[in-house]
């Protein structure tokens, strides 16, 4: 059963968030604007430019940790939330659920806990608890 989490998981594709331009305040405002997203990441993957591509995810230096997603006021950097809200979700509604709210996990790949991992804990975000509905987390 790990593994179905796990695959899920693993479908989440690549570690840098997408990009939606017509989010973003420094696209929105035109002249300097927002630049909290930069100023997160502590891998400096995150690389602003001009209008039309005001912010470019370099894969090469994206750990894929979330802080960029998690800062970003306009959620114009997000992840896709399918695999964890899936794997919460049937944890607990799942056969091995106490209760229709039973406690749901999710471990940061790095820590080595095992059960359902993200890649960084900064890929939870409250979009995530809102959406994966009441109950408790841990």
């Amino acid at each position: 059963m790990w593994e179905q989490w796990l695959d899920r998981l693993a479908d989440m594709g690549t570690p840098e968030p997408r990009y939606t331009a017509q989010r973003c305040l420094r696209e929105r405002q035109a002249i300097g604007g927002c630049d909290l997203c930069a100023q997160a990441c502590p891998h400096e993957a995150v690389i602003l430019g001009p209008l039309g591509n005001a912010v470019t995810i370099d894969p090469d230096l994206c750990t894929g940790c979330g802080l960029c997603v998690q800062t970003c006021p306009s959620g114009a950097l997000e992840y896709d939330l399918s695999g964890p809200l899936g794997s919460v979700r049937e944890q607990r509604s799942g056969p091995e659920a106490t209760t229709p709210n039973s406690e749901a996990t999710l471990t940061c790949s790095q820590s080595g806990a095992g059960g359902p991992a993200v890649t960084c804990l900064g890929r939870v975000t409250p979009a995530l608890l809102s959406a994966a509905g009441p109950g408790r987390y841990r």
